[in-house]
Formats: structure tokens, sequence, C-alpha cells
């Protein structure tokens, strides 16, 4: 008699797992197979305070783990002074399903500047998601 279990779980994505039992035979051999694209998604949020806009990465983790990401966010403005830029860079467990906010510190510029925000999501140090946006001026 031969059990045959072909299971795909979460924390081995991509590999493929066998178990054979025959009396009192049991092996178990796996198989590498390409690893499957991490299920996120991220965004820029802008809010506009008195004068400025703020800027704050958010993600979803539609994985049913918690998973752990680095993050990247970029702000570069342009005024009539000259140009600068604002990065953020961090780590944080996505927790499944919810929407997690990147840092507890916004990114602020004035409204008189030229800005465009970049947004990059790595896991396991590649790059899984991103956004960019920039304001008329920027374009």
């Amino acid at each position: 008699m031969f059990l045959k279990i072909i299971c795909n779980p979460p924390l081995m994505m991509g590999s493929l797992f066998l178990m054979a039992f025959s009396g009192s035979l049991f092996s178990i051999s796996a198989q590498k197979t390409p690893e499957a694209p991490i299920r996120v998604k991220s965004w820029i949020e802008i809010r506009e305070v008195s004068d400025q806009y703020t800027f704050t990465g958010k993600l979803i983790n539609y994985e049913e783990l918690e998973l752990s990401f680095d993050y990247r966010l970029k702000v570069v403005k342009q005024s009539p002074s000259g140009s600068s830029h604002t990065n953020q860079t961090g780590s944080v467990i996505a927790l499944p399903g919810m929407v997690t906010q990147l840092s507890y510190n916004s990114i602020n510029c004035n409204k008189d500047e030229k800005w465009e925000a970049i947004l990059l999501i790595y896991y396991k140090h590649q790059m899984v998601a991103g956004d960019t946006i920039r304001n008329k001026e920027m374009r």
C-alpha cells in the first residue's frame, strides 16, 4: 500500500514535497521549483496639511503568514532655492490581510515645491512592490 501526499506549505513556497509509505519504508524527497512571487500591494498615501503635503508608505500582505519586509520611501523636492531629497528606510512585519503603515514619521514638503515620491518594498533582498507619484510640475 502506498500513501502519497503532495503539499506546498506557505513557508516552503516553490518546493514540492512527496511522501511515500510502504510497509516499513518511509521516504521524503523534495524537488526544487522556482519560488512563487509574494502577494503584496503597496502605495503612497498623501495628505494635505495646511500648506504642506505629507507622504506615508503603506502595504497589504496577501500571504497567509506574517512576513518581514524592508522598505524605502524617497521624496525628491525641487524648489526655487534648489533640490533635495529625503529617504526613509526600515523594516516592518506585516500581518496577513492587514494594512501596515511603514513608518510613524511622515515626509513633508511645501505645496509650492515640485516633488516626486518613490516607494520600494523588498522581501528577502528582492523588490516585490512599489509605487511612484509626482505632482504635475515634476512630469
